[in-house]
């Protein structure tokens, strides 16, 4: 219940925004009128994939499949684009949750706050390339002692709004207990 109202919150936070400039900053309430150069704030970066326990020990193995990962990367963020509108910086903070099935049943389920720092290069026409780390302040994990603070690389291609993403991260997902890192990939809109 804390989680819901912590996200509405938010989501109400990013509409209540105004710009103060119009000449330089606004807020880009549509995530794909984000094609023009300079400064703005947005939204945006929602993905759904599929995760996998890396390194898990045996008996203990992450079903790919039935492994899921949610992700809103940028519910409010600072994106750049350069006047050539070839190249796109983001910053943003955004929430994450993973939800590990293994092979016994079990379930472990990850939630997240996240601050994407990602890099966005346009290769031509709709087609682009994106990749950089995404840092994640763990803030709860379902019986289980989650590491506090996390750090992902993430990468991936996109046509348009729509992205295939790889997401990595060497860092061990629990603090006590079985030892494993997390890797997932799946699709992104509106990077």
């Amino acid at each position: 219940m804390r989680r819901a109202i912590v996200a509405i919150s938010l989501i109400l936070m990013c509409l209540s925004l105004q710009a103060q400039d119009h000449d330089y900053t606004y807020l880009d309430w549509s995530p794909l009128g984000t094609n023009t150069p300079g400064w703005k704030l947005g939204i945006g970066g929602i993905a759904i994939g599929c995760a996998d326990a890396v390194g898990s020990p045996d008996g203990m193995n992450a079903k790919m499949g039935k492994s899921i990962e949610l992700s809103w990367l940028s519910v409010i963020g600072v994106r750049y684009v350069t006047p050539d509108l070839r190249h796109r910086f983001l910053l943003g903070a955004g929430v994450n949750w993973r939800n590990y099935r293994f092979e016994d049943d079990t379930h472990l389920g990850v939630f997240s706050l996240t601050v994407p720092a990602l890099y966005r290069y346009k290769i031509h026409g709709r087609w682009g390339v994106f990749a950089g780390p995404v840092i994640n302040f763990n803030l709860h994990a379902k019986n289980a002692h989650q590491t506090t603070t996390t750090l992902d690389l993430m990468g991936g291609v996109n046509f348009s709004a729509v992205a295939w993403y790889v997401r990595y991260s060497p860092c061990h997902v629990l603090s006590k207990g079985p030892e494993f890192t997390s890797f997932s990939t799946g699709i992104a809109f509106f990077l």
